[in-house]
């Protein structure tokens, strides 16, 4: 058999993809025109084949490009929501100042009203109160930074910000933007500022405690007393009076007035006036301080008005010469509860002063007092001094005398605690007045015994030794408050025979530490017995009882300031605690917070939280810190328990500082034990009158507490019931506000059914219409928060029909024009029905707009396109849907493929093209 054979190739671009072959069972069967045609063919069938392969990678790019946008604009999407609800400030600017982008809380830290307005702003002009503030900290030196600087808001006010900052660079190098985040943190900038100046206050007032102690002249204290005063509280005037109680009289010992000295000669001295006549004599009579912020108008219930001329005296005139004093702080000047004299402050302004002018003015006037008595007593010795020159001996002692004294009151002014001041004072006492040991026993503020706090010589190893504040003649002298001096202390009758070291000692005297009516211990100076050993001159001993004065008046001091100084922290963590309650409601970290505070101001090892369970009557542990073990965590104890539940049952302290009291309670017992505990506190937490729980405190060594610290600690346990009390009445607020929503989504629904079973022929088209509304809805990414609005206007979509007659509604055949008149009103009805229910505002738009139309034929308004709000378009196409595939006793249900081609062929007539889209990839 003969074959003929034809070969060409197929060739599209340049290259060989493939060849075409043509065979015929016949010799010599191909010509030159079958070859010219099948090249033609070859040509034709290389280019289709180029086409498709270029189709199919075409295809497959648009689909890889369609998957890589849909994760980008995921992205974005998840991004912006971080962006736009984030707390602090997230901005991104130009390095010329101009802002690219800034999220909702940059606009509202600032004070703008919309993202488009800061984008506008001029960064280095408006934002700063001088362009060169900018300069100091933005693009310095192109690095991450954080800083804290004050920038300016829309309104001007000045605002402090944290800066987290970066750059971004080009491909050279150079900087193009500067992102970052800005926190508000001017609250924490003006509480470190007020403190500051408060901290600077106490400073001044310690310094010039000091310097009022380092002299003795009356002038130096007086200048100390301005500009310490001065320095503390702003005032035009300030004047220091003393007050002679014998003869009545107040007398102007020094002023100043604008800054000068008053000459105190211009003022002679007046007697006390009446009760409720002069501001002055009221403090000096009452002693207590005065804040007087219209002094003026004071003044006014005497008929007087008061001015200062240029000299700075205090003239009676109506005129309008001179300026007048606005306001004014009258302190006393009060020592060992006497009134010596008054401080007055004054000031051109009204309202010049607030209550913390006056306690500081009122600290103050306290330390001057001291000085000046000291001072008044130091040129009193002075005094006594050149009345003795004729006595070459008693001079030289007097001076040794006044010397000792000054050494002491030096040290008193430059030492700040206790432990320090006595052995300093004790050994320039004891070489000043030849003692061989001198010893010091100080009042134990929350026992009623006496400790040696300080000792020397033979009385060295009693340091630490209590005994009882009644017994022997430390005893008597804290009931007299009077010295006591004896000749042979190793024999006497009263002498402690337990005070190792007495044996041996004769001559011997007590004096009592006082500080105004205030105990605070005994003195004792004493010398050993021997051949030539003498009694205690009158000099010495006066020098003891002075001594004994400042010293009292010192350790009183220095307890006062340790006292001011621990207030504060206590007030410092009140505050803190008060911004912890307001700013959380998470009971457990608010309870831990208050627990390390409880631990660091009390000074006690463990802290912990039991909550009251009342229909369980038993207390629970809620929290706790500074336990070893975690045998606490389990805590659980019913209310007939004798320690945490006393404290509840009968609202009161309950305290264990003895492990046989325990003995009974095994479980606590166990954790005593295990937890080395040697003290324990309860307080109950009481907020509103209604027990909340406990807080328990433990001290894992010996410890008595004073008033003060049990005063706070019942402050803390206020503080953590109104904490225990805010966290349950937000739980309870939450669990009614859900179960308020509940009933009102349970009304909506029968609503719905109702209207169901009213109209038979839609039965269950509410609940399957509901349903794929939300469907969509979360297809289109509406929000939660709309969703549930639009789920309410679903179920309520036909409550309007509760308003049209039974005779057309259930109407079996078609209705007449009028009839249709009156059923195309439901919409209205329905909004008439909704609208004065609040709580439904938002989801008014389905049941009024419903059958509205996006080419505008639809009704009650004939809305078009995007007139007609979004949740009713997409809920118009799942009532369309539903409808037509439900069963009807007038017609079948519709095929899906029916449905879906009547959809598509009202798209852009009766329906949102775009809701269709999103419809169609539901649906599918």
């Amino acid at each position: 058999m003969s074959v003929s054979w034809m070969g060409v190739p197929l060739i599209a671009g340049g290259q060989l993809i493939g060849i075409y072959s043509i065979d015929k069972v016949e010799a010599g069967f191909f010509t030159p025109g079958h070859q010219i045609l099948a090249e033609t063919l070859a040509a034709q069938a290389a280019a289709a084949i180029q086409n498709a392969n270029l189709f199919t990678h075409i295809q497959t790019e648009l689909v890889e490009r369609k998957h890589a946008e849909n994760a980008l604009r995921e992205s974005e999407v998840r991004y912006r929501s971080l962006f736009d609800n984030m707390v602090d400030g997230i901005y991104r600017s130009t390095p010329d100042g101009k802002f690219l982008d800034v999220n909702p809380a940059m606009v509202k830290m600032f004070g703008y009203t919309s993202r488009d307005e800061m984008l506008n702003v001029d960064i280095k002009k408006e934002l700063y109160f001088s362009p060169e503030e900018r300069g100091s900290h933005v693009l310095d030196d192109r690095q991450k930074e954080v800083e804290v600087f004050r920038m300016r808001r829309k309104d001007g006010t000045e605002i402090w910000v944290e800066d987290h900052g970066d750059y971004e660079r080009n491909e050279h190098g150079q900087v193009i933007y500067h992102t970052g985040m800005l926190r508000d943190v001017t609250e924490r900038v003006w509480a470190e500022e007020a403190w500051n100046r408060q901290s600077e206050k106490v400073r001044l007032i310690y310094e010039a405690s000091r310097q009022l102690n380092a002299s003795f002249e009356s002038q130096h204290i007086y200048d100390v007393a301005y500009r310490g005063i001065s320095q503390l509280i702003p005032c035009n005037t300030l004047f220091i009076s003393s007050f002679e109680k014998r003869t009545g009289m107040i007398s102007l010992v020094c002023g100043w007035h604008d800054g000068s000295p008053v000459d105190a000669k211009g003022f002679p001295p007046i007697s006390l006036e009446e009760e409720g006549q002069g501001a002055q004599s009221e403090v000096i009579r009452t002693g207590r301080p005065l804040l007087l912020s219209d002094y003026q108008q004071r003044l006014r219930e005497t008929r007087t008005i008061y001015t200062f001329d240029d000299q700075g005296t205090q003239v009676s005139d109506t005129s309008d010469h001179g300026q007048i004093p606005r306001s004014a702080l009258i302190v006393p000047m009060v020592v060992e509860n006497q009134v010596v004299g008054a401080i007055q402050v004054f000031s051109y302004q009204l309202n010049a002063y607030v209550e913390n002018d006056l306690n500081l003015l009122n600290a103050f006037a306290s330390q001057i007092a001291v000085a000046l008595i000291n001072s008044d007593l130091f040129q009193r010795v002075q005094r006594e001094n050149r009345d003795r020159t004729r006595a070459e001996t008693s001079l030289r002692s007097r001076t040794r005398e006044l010397e000792t004294l000054f050494s002491i009151s030096n040290h008193i002014s430059f030492v700040q605690t206790e432990t320090e001041i006595l052995p300093q004072i004790l050994k320039a006492l004891e070489r000043a007045i030849q003692a061989d040991p001198m010893s010091s026993f100080c009042l134990n503020r929350m026992k009623p015994y006496l400790v040696i706090a300080n000792a020397s010589g033979d009385l060295i190893p009693n340091i630490g030794f209590n005994f009882n504040a009644s017994e022997g003649i430390s005893g008597s002298i804290l009931q007299s408050r009077q010295l006591y001096q004896t000749d042979d202390l190793s024999n006497d009758p009263l002498r402690i025979k337990t005070v190792h070291g007495m044996d041996h000692l004769g001559p011997a005297i007590f004096t009592p530490l006082l500080s105004g009516d205030h105990m605070i211990g005994v003195l004792l100076a004493a010398r050993r017995k021997g051949r030539h050993t003498t009694p205690f001159t009158s000099e010495a001993t006066r020098m003891i009882i002075t001594t004994s004065e400042m010293l009292g008046n010192a350790i009183n001091r220095m307890r006062l300031h340790a006292q001011t100084m621990r207030r504060l922290d206590h007030l410092q963590t009140l505050r803190a605690m008060d911004q912890v309650i307001a700013s959380s409601l998470d009971l457990r970290i608010t309870l831990n917070i208050l627990l390390k505070h409880t631990i660091a101001q009390l000074n006690v090892d463990a802290a912990d939280v039991l909550l009251l369970h009342p229909y369980q009557q038993t207390l629970q542990h809620a929290a706790g810190q500074g336990f070893r073990t975690h045998a606490i965590e389990g805590a659980e104890v019913h209310l007939h328990d004798a320690f945490a539940g006393r404290s509840v049952m009968e609202r009161c302290l309950v305290q264990i500082f003895n492990s046989a009291q325990i003995v009974e309670n095994e479980p606590f017992a166990r954790l005593w034990a295990e937890e080395n505990f040697l003290n324990y506190i309860c307080v109950p937490l009481i907020a509103k009158g209604e027990v909340k729980g406990v807080l328990e405190v433990y001290c894992r060594s010996e410890f008595t507490p004073d008033e003060e610290w049990i005063e706070f600690l019942e402050t803390l346990a206020g503080q953590a019931a109104i904490t225990i009390d805010n966290s349950q009445m937000f739980d309870n607020l939450q669990r009614v506000n859900m179960e308020l929503a509940i009933a009102y989504d349970a009304t909506i629904e029968g609503w719905s059914r109702a209207m169901d079973l009213r109209d038979k022929e839609t039965e269950g088209h509410t609940r399957r219409v509901t349903e794929l509304t939300v469907l969509l809805a979360q297809a289109m990414d509406i929000k939660d928060k709309e969703i549930l609005n639009i789920r309410r206007g679903a179920l309520l979509h036909d409550i309007g029909k509760m308003g049209i007659p039974d005779h057309i509604l259930l109407k079996e055949g078609p209705l007449t024009e009028a009839e249709w008149t009156i059923m195309r009103t439901h919409p209205l009805l329905a909004y008439e029905m909704l609208q004065p229910i609040r709580y439904l505002h938002q989801s008014l738009d389905i049941p009024m707009s419903h059958h509205e139309k996006w080419d505008g034929t639809g009704y009650p308004r004939g809305l078009k396109g995007e007139e007609i709000p979004l949740v009713a378009r997409i809920f118009a196409i799942a009532d369309v849907w539903d409808a037509v595939t439900s069963e009807r006793p007038y017609r079948k249900a519709w095929s899906k493929k029916k449905a879906l081609a009547y959809i598509k062929d009202q798209n852009g007539k009766q329906f949102d093209p775009q809701v269709v889209e999103v419809f169609l990839k539901v649906i599918q």
